[in-house]
């Protein structure tokens, strides 16, 4: 059964986790960036999104995978699971061996052609991209084994293996930069991390599932159920990775290769505010799979309308923050150069993030309850939408184009996905759910927005922008309590943090 004890707690652990390693990736990033240069940096960015697109190749069967183990933990049918297990890390090998061959057929093309990389880098980035498609390999494999905590609602565990490799990891990719090391360098690493995330967790799923044999092996039923909702999650996850990444592939490929870290910068400190909604989608899709496997609908309305507001009222001070000090943040974080050229698009990136992003929750519960047309409708949309205009405005208005067409695009269909989800699987009105997620969120924020709006003057260098950007979150975290959560979630939360059940 899901307690709400246990859904704090995945929540907390997910959220030590990304505020951690935010704050190394804001420490370390400069130098980074300053230590590889704009090209190299563009370049690294560009295999983050291939990488991305070859994950696709699974059909979805580690999300399914995700979905049906926790639905069969819930019944406590353990064959079921055992056979779930051994088909997805199968299944992820030959993926893994399938992506890795594509890397290296496609590298000279890529290097050579499609990608506007200076002539000193090609040999380099050729030798990397190579050494890449052994990395994706090692990636499947953890990503097979890293779903199962995931199923099990062990986010604790996930979540302390996650802390230490990513943290090994970013400090070894500043001490390999110090000593000398340049794209190979940082690569190898990564390939070294995906192994030892791959047996990690194939340690913590043996020590979580004693009784269940966890190799590798094919099982056709179980195949055949996994890829029935996998193929349709694939099919709307091609265009949801097609969508996340399209943006920078087509400044890779319209603009010099140093406009895609211009891009990528923001892009990337935007992108921490999706995990703010990962981080709660990611253990609401489990939650939601047991309460509709125990047909326990209106618990299941009172998690979505719960973790919406949860996810809306974290994404919110930060968008704030971001319209009043982004040019400050850059500037002083980065250099001159960065706050001229980055800031519209950062700003104009965080308004339609926020926007996108608090429509997350709708996002796992339609796959959760295998309402699949909805959300693929919805991506299928999203996706054309940008397409058409990155074609129009990239070329015009250069990276703040790409900025302005997430924007749009966003403005159009995420009040298409929520009213589908509210209307043909929550049951409540478009108006009900405003009232019970976003109104007191809204009404804070505009508080937030004016308060920070009047003293703005006294962030003038990194230090003060930091403090007073954390002492606004623990004043907006402090009013909220009272203005936002209601009685139900003050419980709670007291609850959780006394050990009480």
């Amino acid at each position: 059964m899901t307690e709400v004890k246990t859904l704090i707690r995945n929540i907390t652990y997910n959220f030590i986790s990304y505020f951690w390693l935010a704050i190394l990736a804001f420490l370390t990033t400069p130098y980074i960036v300053k230590k590889l240069g704009t090209d190299a940096y563009g370049i690294l960015a560009f295999l983050g999104i291939l990488i991305t697109y070859l994950s696709l190749l699974d059909f979805g069967i580690g999300w399914a995978s995700i979905k049906y183990i926790s639905e069969h933990y819930a019944r406590n049918e353990k064959e079921e699971i055992g056979k779930i297990i051994g088909t997805n890390v199968f299944i992820n090998f030959i993926v893994g061996l399938l992506g890795a061959v594509l890397i290296v057929i496609f590298t000279d093309f890529f290097v050579s052609s499609f990608l506007k990389i200076p002539e000193e880098l090609k040999k380099e980035t050729h030798l990397v991209f190579y050494i890449s498609a052994l990395s994706f390999i090692l990636n499947m494999l953890f990503a097979a084994y890293g779903n199962i905590p995931q199923a099990l609602q062990r986010f604790d565990i996930f979540n302390r293996v996650r802390i230490v490799l990513n943290t090994i990891g970013t400090l070894g990719t500043v001490l390999f930069l110090y000593l000398g090391f340049f794209l190979r360098g940082i690569v190898i690493l990564n390939a070294i991390l995906f192994g030892l995330n791959a047996i990690s967790f194939l340690i913590v799923t043996k020590s979580l599932l004693p009784d269940i044999s966890i190799r590798p092996r094919f099982d056709f039923t179980t195949f055949r159920k996994l890829f029935k909702y996998g193929g349709k999650l694939t099919s709307g996850n091609i265009f949801a990775q097609t969508n996340e990444q399209m943006d920078r592939l087509f400044i890779g490929l319209l603009l010099p290769i140093a406009s895609l870290t211009y891009y990528a910068i923001p892009f990337n400190f935007v992108a921490q505010l999706k995990l703010i909604s990962t981080n709660v989608a990611r253990v609401i899709l489990p939650a939601s799979s047991e309460l509709y496997g125990l047909n326990r609908d209106a618990d299941l309305k009172e998690l979505y309308l719960r973790a919406t507001k949860l996810v809306f009222s974290m994404l919110l001070p930060f968008l704030i923050l971001t319209l009043v000090w982004g040019r400050k943040l850059l500037l002083f974080w980065l250099d001159e150069s960065f706050a001229s050229k980055s800031t519209l698009a950062f700003k104009i990136l965080a308004i339609a993030a926020t926007f996108s992003w608090s429509a997350s929750i709708a996002t796992v519960v339609s796959q959760g309850v295998n309402r699949l047309g909805i959300w693929i409708r919805y991506v299928v949309g999203l996706t054309l939408t940008n397409l058409i205009l990155y074609i129009f405005l990239i070329s015009k208005f250069g990276i703040n184009g790409a900025a302005f067409s997430i924007l749009i695009s966003s403005l159009i269909w995420v009040p298409y996905l929520i009213h589908k989800v509210n209307s043909k699987i929550i049951k409540i009105s478009n108006f009900g759910m405003i009232q019970k997620s976003f109104l007191n969120p809204i009404l804070l924020g505009l508080g937030f927005f004016i308060f920070l709006y009047f003293i703005n003057p006294l962030a003038n260098n990194l230090i003060s922008l930091i403090i007073l950007s954390i002492l606004m979150i623990i004043i907006y975290a402090s009013f909220g309590y009272f203005i936002i959560l209601d009685l139900r979630d003050r419980r709670e939360i007291r609850n959780f943090l006394y050990g009480k059940n």
